[in-house]
């Protein structure tokens, strides 16, 4: 099974397109702010949040219920696509509907594995995947730059460590994060 969750209008092909109002008219209405969903364990073997993930959860117990439910839910290997706004961009700042960032930094925080490192190195980073015990490994991201800034990088008035200060410093560098995860079950 594939899942969209929080689809609103934008309907996937081949998945069950979810979403908590009727007026986007998904397959399956469902907030997924209340669990336990309705699937069944390791039922899933992909899952979209396409501009959804940073509206759900602004408690942070109520983040990690979905979290605990996606991986619940979800198959081993199981892939997870998560686009969002970056959190420096207008998109995400001008939308009320936000709550959360959900960046690499962030869903680093889910992956056992760095949980582990953290421990050993004794930083005090957030253990979520040991606290938790779930455990999501990010595949790879891509940030996706303004067109402007696109262009000078593309045309080489721009290096790559120009491009990582600016993201720093200002705001509306980077548009969106396109995350891509997987799901981590013995």
């Amino acid at each position: 099974m594939k899942l969209n969750l929080g689809c609103g209008y934008r309907k996937l092909d081949g998945y069950v397109n979810v979403d908590k109002y009727p007026e986007y008219e998904p397959d399956l209405l469902m907030d997924l702010e209340h669990t336990p969903w309705s699937f069944e364990d390791n039922e899933v073997e992909e899952v979209a949040f396409h501009y959804s993930l940073e509206k759900i959860g602004r408690d942070n117990e109520v983040f990690y219920a979905v979290m605990k439910e996606l991986y619940r839910v979800c198959k081993h290997d199981a892939g997870i696509e998560i686009f969002t706004p970056h959190p420096r961009h207008d998109n995400f700042i001008g939308d009320p509907r936000n709550v959360r960032v959900i960046s690499p930094v962030v869903m680093e925080c889910f992956s056992k594995q760095l949980n582990q490192q953290w421990k050993e190195a004794g930083w005090v980073n957030a253990p979520l995947g040991l606290q938790l015990n779930i455990d999501f490994d990010i595949v790879k991201y891509d940030l996706t730059l303004e067109q402007k800034y696109f262009q000078l990088h593309q045309g080489g008035q721009l290096s790559k460590s120009d491009l990582v200060e600016l993201i720093n410093e200002r705001n509306n560098i980077v548009k969106e994060c396109q995350l891509h995860m997987k799901v981590i079950k013995n």
